[in-house]
Protein backbone atom coordinates (compact mmCIF):
# COMPACT_ATOMS: atom_id res chain seq x y z
CA UNK A 1 0.00 0.00 0.00
CA UNK A 2 1.29 3.91 -0.74
CA UNK A 3 0.47 6.19 1.34
CA UNK A 4 0.29 9.33 -0.32
CA UNK A 5 0.79 11.64 3.11
CA UNK A 6 3.81 10.80 3.71
CA UNK A 7 4.93 8.97 0.27
CA UNK A 8 6.29 5.62 1.85
CA UNK A 9 5.75 2.23 0.96
CA UNK A 10 4.74 0.58 4.34
CA UNK A 11 4.03 -2.88 3.43
CA UNK A 12 7.44 -5.11 4.49
CA UNK A 13 6.40 -8.41 1.78
CA UNK A 14 5.66 -5.60 -1.02
CA UNK A 15 8.98 -3.83 -0.31
CA UNK A 16 10.68 -6.89 -0.77
CA UNK A 17 8.77 -7.55 -3.86
CA UNK A 18 9.84 -4.61 -5.16
CA UNK A 19 13.21 -4.35 -4.71
CA UNK A 20 13.57 -7.66 -6.48
CA UNK A 21 11.77 -6.66 -9.39
CA UNK A 22 13.59 -3.59 -9.44
CA UNK A 23 17.14 -5.47 -9.25
CA UNK A 24 15.77 -7.96 -11.97
CA UNK A 25 14.73 -5.82 -14.57
CA UNK A 26 17.77 -3.18 -14.26
CA UNK A 27 19.97 -6.90 -14.88
CA UNK A 28 18.10 -7.57 -17.95
CA UNK A 29 18.58 -4.57 -19.25
CA UNK A 30 22.46 -3.84 -18.57
CA UNK A 31 22.85 -7.36 -20.20
CA UNK A 32 20.85 -6.45 -23.73
CA UNK A 33 22.87 -2.65 -23.10
CA UNK A 34 26.15 -4.57 -23.24
CA UNK A 35 25.69 -6.44 -26.70
CA UNK A 36 27.89 -5.10 -29.24
CA UNK A 37 26.82 -2.22 -31.16
CA UNK A 38 27.98 -0.46 -34.58
CA UNK A 39 29.90 2.90 -33.68
CA UNK A 40 27.25 5.05 -35.05
CA UNK A 41 23.66 4.76 -36.42
CA UNK A 42 24.43 7.24 -39.29
CA UNK A 43 27.52 8.05 -41.43
CA UNK A 44 27.90 10.96 -43.60
CA UNK A 45 29.78 10.13 -46.84
CA UNK A 46 31.53 13.64 -47.20
CA UNK A 47 32.67 13.68 -43.66
CA UNK A 48 35.33 11.99 -41.34
CA UNK A 49 32.89 12.20 -38.57
CA UNK A 50 29.18 11.51 -38.22
CA UNK A 51 26.17 13.46 -37.59
CA UNK A 52 24.62 13.90 -34.09
CA UNK A 53 22.69 11.07 -33.42
CA UNK A 54 19.37 9.60 -31.42
CA UNK A 55 17.77 6.60 -31.08
CA UNK A 56 13.97 7.20 -31.07
CA UNK A 57 12.89 3.77 -30.43
CA UNK A 58 14.15 0.05 -30.22
CA UNK A 59 16.51 -0.59 -32.97
CA UNK A 60 15.85 -4.20 -32.90
CA UNK A 61 13.45 -6.30 -30.57
CA UNK A 62 15.60 -7.33 -27.42
CA UNK A 63 12.47 -8.12 -25.46
CA UNK A 64 12.71 -10.65 -23.21
CA UNK A 65 10.08 -13.18 -20.89
CA UNK A 66 12.47 -12.01 -18.10
CA UNK A 67 11.22 -7.78 -19.20
CA UNK A 68 7.24 -9.25 -20.03
CA UNK A 69 7.54 -10.70 -16.43
CA UNK A 70 8.49 -7.67 -14.91
CA UNK A 71 6.93 -5.26 -16.77
CA UNK A 72 3.73 -4.98 -14.55
CA UNK A 73 5.66 -4.04 -11.29
CA UNK A 74 7.94 -1.40 -13.39
CA UNK A 75 4.81 0.31 -14.02
CA UNK A 76 3.14 0.40 -10.35
CA UNK A 77 6.28 1.64 -8.96
CA UNK A 78 6.85 4.11 -11.84
CA UNK A 79 3.11 5.31 -11.95
CA UNK A 80 3.72 5.74 -8.16
CA UNK A 81 6.26 7.71 -8.34
CA UNK A 82 5.24 10.26 -11.14
CA UNK A 83 1.60 10.62 -9.23
CA UNK A 84 3.30 11.64 -5.34
CA UNK A 85 6.30 13.04 -6.78
CA UNK A 86 10.10 11.99 -6.05
CA UNK A 87 10.59 15.34 -4.74
CA UNK A 88 8.55 14.50 -1.81
CA UNK A 89 10.66 11.76 -0.61
CA UNK A 90 9.52 8.47 -1.77
CA UNK A 91 11.41 5.66 -0.58
CA UNK A 92 11.60 1.92 -0.58
CA UNK A 93 12.92 0.43 2.32
CA UNK A 94 15.69 2.32 3.93
CA UNK A 95 17.04 3.93 0.75
CA UNK A 96 17.78 7.88 0.96
CA UNK A 97 15.81 10.30 -1.15
CA UNK A 98 18.60 10.51 -3.32
CA UNK A 99 18.90 7.45 -4.09
CA UNK A 100 15.50 6.98 -4.55
CA UNK A 101 15.08 10.30 -7.38
CA UNK A 102 18.04 8.55 -9.08
CA UNK A 103 16.69 4.70 -8.98
CA UNK A 104 13.01 6.08 -10.75
CA UNK A 105 14.98 8.37 -13.09
CA UNK A 106 16.44 4.82 -14.05
CA UNK A 107 13.29 2.89 -13.77
CA UNK A 108 11.30 6.10 -16.23
CA UNK A 109 14.55 5.04 -18.66
CA UNK A 110 14.00 1.39 -18.66
CA UNK A 111 10.17 1.41 -19.41
CA UNK A 112 10.13 3.05 -22.47
CA UNK A 113 12.23 0.43 -23.71
CA UNK A 114 10.68 -2.35 -22.04
CA UNK A 115 6.76 -0.78 -22.96
CA UNK A 116 6.55 -3.45 -26.31
CA UNK A 117 7.49 -6.37 -24.26
CA UNK A 118 4.91 -5.58 -22.14
CA UNK A 119 1.82 -4.20 -23.71
CA UNK A 120 1.66 -5.54 -27.45
CA UNK A 121 0.93 -3.06 -29.90
CA UNK A 122 -1.45 -3.45 -33.13
CA UNK A 123 1.39 -5.69 -35.23
CA UNK A 124 2.20 -7.57 -32.34
CA UNK A 125 0.92 -10.61 -34.57
CA UNK A 126 3.66 -9.94 -36.83
CA UNK A 127 7.09 -10.17 -34.84
CA UNK A 128 7.37 -6.78 -35.26
CA UNK A 129 7.30 -4.90 -32.33
CA UNK A 130 8.41 -1.89 -33.87
CA UNK A 131 6.38 -1.36 -35.99
CA UNK A 132 4.73 1.91 -34.35
CA UNK A 133 7.38 3.53 -33.44
CA UNK A 134 7.46 7.01 -33.76
CA UNK A 135 3.47 6.75 -35.10
CA UNK A 136 2.22 9.82 -32.79
CA UNK A 137 4.26 12.41 -33.46
CA UNK A 138 3.18 11.91 -37.37
CA UNK A 139 0.23 13.34 -36.54
CA UNK A 140 1.03 16.04 -35.21
CA UNK A 141 -0.45 18.93 -36.16
CA UNK A 142 2.26 21.28 -38.28
CA UNK A 143 2.58 24.97 -40.17
CA UNK A 144 0.55 23.92 -43.76
CA UNK A 145 3.74 22.90 -46.24
CA UNK A 146 4.16 25.80 -48.81
CA UNK A 147 5.48 25.45 -52.23
CA UNK A 148 7.68 27.50 -53.57
CA UNK A 149 10.72 27.84 -56.24
CA UNK A 150 13.49 25.97 -55.12
CA UNK A 151 16.50 27.41 -56.60
CA UNK A 152 20.56 25.94 -56.23
CA UNK A 153 18.20 23.11 -54.38
CA UNK A 154 20.60 20.16 -52.92
CA UNK A 155 20.30 16.75 -52.34
CA UNK A 156 20.61 14.04 -49.90
CA UNK A 157 21.97 10.37 -51.31
CA UNK A 158 22.24 7.51 -49.29
CA UNK A 159 21.86 3.58 -48.23
CA UNK A 160 20.08 1.94 -45.61
CA UNK A 161 22.59 -0.54 -44.40
CA UNK A 162 21.55 -3.82 -41.49
CA UNK A 163 25.03 -4.37 -39.24
CA UNK A 164 23.25 -6.91 -37.03
CA UNK A 165 22.14 -10.22 -36.96
CA UNK A 166 18.82 -10.27 -36.85
CA UNK A 167 15.81 -12.44 -38.16
CA UNK A 168 15.15 -11.71 -41.75
CA UNK A 169 11.58 -13.83 -41.86
CA UNK A 170 9.17 -15.49 -39.37
CA UNK A 171 7.58 -19.13 -39.30
CA UNK A 172 4.02 -19.59 -39.86
CA UNK A 173 2.00 -22.52 -39.09
CA UNK A 174 -1.35 -22.76 -41.49
CA UNK A 175 -4.12 -25.00 -40.70
CA UNK A 176 -5.26 -27.61 -42.71
CA UNK A 177 -8.34 -25.98 -45.01
CA UNK A 178 -7.27 -22.83 -44.90
CA UNK A 179 -8.13 -21.77 -48.41
CA UNK A 180 -5.72 -21.11 -51.35
CA UNK A 181 -2.40 -19.57 -48.86
CA UNK A 182 -1.53 -23.42 -48.40
CA UNK A 183 -0.81 -25.43 -45.60
CA UNK A 184 1.55 -26.31 -43.27
CA UNK A 185 4.63 -24.01 -42.15
CA UNK A 186 4.92 -20.85 -44.65
CA UNK A 187 8.46 -18.43 -44.64
CA UNK A 188 6.91 -14.45 -43.80
CA UNK A 189 9.51 -12.21 -45.37
CA UNK A 190 10.18 -8.94 -42.71
CA UNK A 191 13.10 -7.50 -44.11
CA UNK A 192 13.79 -7.37 -47.98
CA UNK A 193 17.16 -6.60 -49.45
CA UNK A 194 20.44 -7.07 -51.38
CA UNK A 195 22.76 -8.65 -49.14
CA UNK A 196 23.03 -6.04 -46.06
CA UNK A 197 21.23 -3.28 -47.95
CA UNK A 198 17.93 -2.99 -46.44
CA UNK A 199 14.47 -2.17 -48.71
CA UNK A 200 11.16 -1.09 -47.45
CA UNK A 201 12.46 1.76 -44.87
CA UNK A 202 10.66 5.11 -45.20
CA UNK A 203 13.16 7.84 -45.71
CA UNK A 204 11.99 11.43 -45.18
CA UNK A 205 12.66 15.44 -43.60
CA UNK A 206 10.60 15.84 -40.92
CA UNK A 207 11.17 19.74 -40.40
CA UNK A 208 10.80 20.45 -44.00
CA UNK A 209 7.96 22.99 -44.25
CA UNK A 210 8.28 24.72 -47.87
CA UNK A 211 10.38 23.86 -50.79
CA UNK A 212 9.23 22.19 -54.16
CA UNK A 213 5.70 21.31 -55.57
CA UNK A 214 3.66 18.51 -54.07
CA UNK A 215 4.02 15.49 -56.38
CA UNK A 216 0.97 15.12 -59.50
CA UNK A 217 0.88 11.20 -58.32
CA UNK A 218 -1.92 11.16 -55.99
CA UNK A 219 -3.09 7.65 -56.99
CA UNK A 220 -1.95 4.73 -54.77
CA UNK A 221 -2.59 1.01 -54.54
CA UNK A 222 -2.06 -1.87 -52.80
CA UNK A 223 -2.61 -5.17 -53.46
CA UNK A 224 -3.59 -8.56 -51.71
CA UNK A 225 -1.09 -11.08 -53.76
CA UNK A 226 -0.52 -14.60 -52.99
CA UNK A 227 -1.66 -14.13 -49.57
CA UNK A 228 0.85 -10.82 -49.21
CA UNK A 229 0.53 -7.06 -49.46
CA UNK A 230 2.05 -5.77 -52.18
CA UNK A 231 3.66 -3.58 -51.95
CA UNK A 232 4.12 -4.34 -48.05
CA UNK A 233 5.79 -0.20 -47.42
CA UNK A 234 5.22 2.54 -49.49
CA UNK A 235 4.62 6.13 -48.72
CA UNK A 236 1.66 8.37 -50.06
CA UNK A 237 0.81 11.81 -49.92
CA UNK A 238 -2.42 13.04 -48.27
CA UNK A 239 -5.39 13.60 -49.72
CA UNK A 240 -4.68 10.76 -52.17
CA UNK A 241 -7.10 8.10 -53.17
CA UNK A 242 -5.77 4.59 -52.37
CA UNK A 243 -6.98 1.54 -54.71
CA UNK A 244 -7.00 -1.94 -52.79
CA UNK A 245 -6.57 -4.79 -54.90
CA UNK A 246 -6.97 -8.37 -54.81
CA UNK A 247 -5.42 -10.63 -57.16
CA UNK A 248 -6.08 -13.93 -55.36
CA UNK A 249 -9.18 -15.72 -55.75
CA UNK A 250 -10.18 -16.30 -52.23
CA UNK A 251 -11.98 -14.18 -49.63
CA UNK A 252 -9.90 -11.22 -47.99
CA UNK A 253 -11.25 -8.64 -45.50
CA UNK A 254 -8.35 -6.10 -45.17
CA UNK A 255 -8.37 -3.59 -42.48
CA UNK A 256 -6.53 -0.43 -42.59
CA UNK A 257 -5.51 1.36 -39.11
CA UNK A 258 -4.11 3.76 -37.37
CA UNK A 259 -0.78 3.08 -36.52
CA UNK A 260 -0.54 5.09 -33.00
CA UNK A 261 -3.59 3.87 -31.56
CA UNK A 262 -5.07 1.02 -33.02
CA UNK A 263 -8.22 2.47 -34.41
CA UNK A 264 -9.90 1.39 -37.43
CA UNK A 265 -9.99 3.87 -40.36
CA UNK A 266 -11.30 1.55 -43.06
CA UNK A 267 -12.33 -2.36 -43.44
CA UNK A 268 -12.52 -3.67 -47.18
CA UNK A 269 -14.11 -6.63 -48.36
CA UNK A 270 -13.08 -8.48 -51.15
CA UNK A 271 -14.49 -12.03 -53.05
CA UNK A 272 -12.49 -12.58 -56.14
CA UNK A 273 -9.45 -11.73 -58.27
CA UNK A 274 -9.35 -8.52 -60.01
CA UNK A 275 -11.98 -6.95 -57.41
CA UNK A 276 -10.38 -3.35 -57.25
CA UNK A 277 -12.30 -1.14 -53.93
CA UNK A 278 -11.00 2.46 -54.43
CA UNK A 279 -11.14 4.58 -50.52
CA UNK A 280 -10.18 8.04 -49.93
CA UNK A 281 -10.50 7.94 -46.08
CA UNK A 282 -6.80 6.06 -45.73
CA UNK A 283 -4.62 8.84 -46.96
CA UNK A 284 -6.88 11.83 -45.48
CA UNK A 285 -4.82 12.64 -42.81
CA UNK A 286 -0.70 12.03 -42.29
CA UNK A 287 0.61 9.40 -40.13
CA UNK A 288 1.25 5.88 -40.63
CA UNK A 289 -1.38 3.39 -41.39
CA UNK A 290 -1.20 -0.10 -40.21
CA UNK A 291 -2.79 -2.46 -42.88
CA UNK A 292 -3.97 -6.05 -41.68
CA UNK A 293 -6.02 -9.06 -43.06
CA UNK A 294 -8.89 -10.44 -40.25
CA UNK A 295 -8.58 -13.85 -42.31
CA UNK A 296 -5.01 -14.14 -43.03
CA UNK A 297 -3.26 -12.85 -39.83
CA UNK A 298 0.48 -13.22 -41.17
CA UNK A 299 -0.69 -10.51 -43.96
CA UNK A 300 0.50 -6.90 -42.70
CA UNK A 301 1.68 -3.97 -44.50
CA UNK A 302 2.37 0.07 -43.84
CA UNK A 303 1.40 3.12 -45.73
CA UNK A 304 3.32 6.03 -44.24
CA UNK A 305 1.47 9.57 -45.21
CA UNK A 306 3.03 12.70 -45.79
CA UNK A 307 1.70 16.35 -46.51
CA UNK A 308 4.94 17.03 -47.78
CA UNK A 309 6.96 15.90 -50.87
CA UNK A 310 10.50 15.75 -49.51
CA UNK A 311 10.08 11.11 -48.91
CA UNK A 312 10.97 8.50 -50.63
CA UNK A 313 10.82 4.48 -49.57
CA UNK A 314 14.30 2.34 -50.26
CA UNK A 315 13.90 0.10 -53.31
CA UNK A 316 16.17 -3.57 -53.58
CA UNK A 317 19.44 -2.49 -53.02
CA UNK A 318 18.91 -0.10 -50.02
CA UNK A 319 19.07 3.21 -51.98
CA UNK A 320 17.31 6.54 -51.57
CA UNK A 321 17.20 10.04 -52.73
CA UNK A 322 15.86 12.98 -51.90
CA UNK A 323 15.87 16.13 -54.30
CA UNK A 324 15.43 19.78 -54.55
CA UNK A 325 15.98 20.32 -51.22
CA UNK A 326 16.35 23.98 -50.01
CA UNK A 327 19.87 24.46 -48.44
CA UNK A 328 19.55 24.00 -44.39
CA UNK A 329 19.67 21.84 -41.80
CA UNK A 330 17.00 19.19 -41.14
CA UNK A 331 16.05 16.23 -39.36
CA UNK A 332 16.42 13.29 -41.71
CA UNK A 333 14.36 10.25 -40.48
CA UNK A 334 14.26 6.68 -41.57
CA UNK A 335 12.03 4.09 -40.05
CA UNK A 336 11.30 0.35 -40.70
CA UNK A 337 8.44 -1.62 -39.51
CA UNK A 338 11.00 -4.40 -38.21
CA UNK A 339 14.00 -2.50 -37.37
CA UNK A 340 12.79 0.44 -35.97
CA UNK A 341 13.17 4.12 -36.25
CA UNK A 342 16.53 6.76 -36.66
CA UNK A 343 16.85 9.76 -37.10
CA UNK A 344 19.93 12.35 -37.65
CA UNK A 345 20.69 15.85 -38.30
CA UNK A 346 21.59 16.66 -41.63
CA UNK A 347 23.12 19.85 -44.07
CA UNK A 348 22.14 20.63 -47.10
CA UNK A 349 24.32 22.62 -49.32
CA UNK A 350 23.42 24.97 -52.32
CA UNK A 351 23.07 23.01 -55.53
CA UNK A 352 25.65 20.04 -53.66
CA UNK A 353 24.89 16.50 -52.87
CA UNK A 354 25.23 15.00 -49.47
CA UNK A 355 25.84 11.34 -48.78
CA UNK A 356 24.64 9.51 -45.82
CA UNK A 357 24.92 5.75 -44.79
CA UNK A 358 22.01 4.79 -42.25
CA UNK A 359 22.82 1.70 -40.38
CA UNK A 360 20.45 -0.40 -38.47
Amino acid sequence: MIDSGKSAIRNAPLRRKLRIRISAVVRTRRNAAAEPAPETDFVQADSDSAPEVRLTGPSLATCTARDTKHYSWLRLIITAATSIGANKGIRIGNGSRAAMRKQIALLAALLSSVTACGEPDPDSAASEPDAVTGAAALEIARMPYQESSVRNGGSITGTVELVRDVATDTAVELPEGSDECGTGTIRVPLIHGSGRRVADVVVWLDDARAGKPLPDTRRFTIASARCGFEPRVQAAIKGGMLNVLSNDAIEHRTRFMSASNGRTIETVLQHDAGAVVPVETVLKRSGRVLVRSDLHSWMRGWIQVFDHPYFTVTGATGGFQLDDVPPGRYRLFAWHPRLGQRDTTVSVDAAKPTGLVVRF
